[in-house]
């Protein structure tokens, strides 16, 4: 809860993990509910997911619903639709692309002119964040910045942060080996191995699995040239 959070301001918490991987995850989601003097749209919450909370990260906003859940005992009505989070990694990723295609400066936050809008999703996007190594997750709320310079208070709910719609696709693997004696005076032994996307051990998690294509091949030969001579 926060009191007097004023105009153009935002107060978060934040905790660091292990280098997360959502390479593999199709959509990120999480469920917000608000209660606060306010009106609707007049907050907003974030998230912010990168290497770090201030220099590399992507951030969503969603403008929240006010809902007083003295009033209510319905699920949807305490957690409305409106309040959640349900984004497809795909429109960070593409983001980041149409950054870097502008030459963008990446000590600034893109796009400059306030966020791109997917529906109630707003995204932006600071530095250089790589999802397949997600250090640092923040939520918090944010007083935007307005003409009536007002101050609210508020009492904010974050719950299920997950990703979901992980890449269920599948790969495939090929090795094989050739050896072969040229009579008496030389073996060429040669080795080959194709992996594709998507490959990995039955117990393999995963982060675990091969990330690209990829084909490797070996030749070696042993020849006695006296005899060949």
């Amino acid at each position: 809860c926060f009191d007097d959070l004023e105009d153009g301001h935002a107060r978060a918490i934040y905790k660091n993990i292990s280098s997360l991987d959502l390479f593999n995850y199709g959509r990120v989601k999480m469920f917000f509910h608000a209660n606060s003097d306010s009106d609707d749209d007049e907050m907003t919450a974030f998230l912010r997911m990168g290497t770090d909370f201030d220099q590399n990260y992507y951030e969503i906003e969603i403008p929240l619903k006010i809902t007083n859940p003295a009033n209510t005992s319905v699920e949807r009505e305490i957690w409305p639709e409106e309040n959640e989070i349900d984004l497809a990694l795909t429109e960070l990723y593409a983001l980041k692309a149409a950054r870097d295609r502008e030459g963008f400066p990446l000590t600034e936050m893109y796009p400059r002119e306030g966020p791109k809008v997917f529906g109630r999703h707003r995204i932006r996007i600071f530095g250089r964040p790589d999802l397949s190594s997600v250090q640092v997750l923040m939520i918090g709320i944010r007083n935007p910045t307005t003409s009536d310079k007002r101050m609210h208070s508020v009492c904010f709910w974050a719950n299920e942060l997950r990703v979901t719609d992980f890449d269920r696709t599948a790969g495939w693997a090929v090795s094989s080996t050739l050896s072969a004696k040229l009579a008496d005076f030389a073996v060429v032994t040669g080795a080959f191995r194709h992996t594709t996307f998507g490959f990995g051990a039955v117990s393999s998690k995963i982060f675990e699995r091969t990330r690209d294509e990829t084909t490797a091949y070996d030749i070696s030969a042993s020849v006695q040239v006296d005899k060949l001579l």
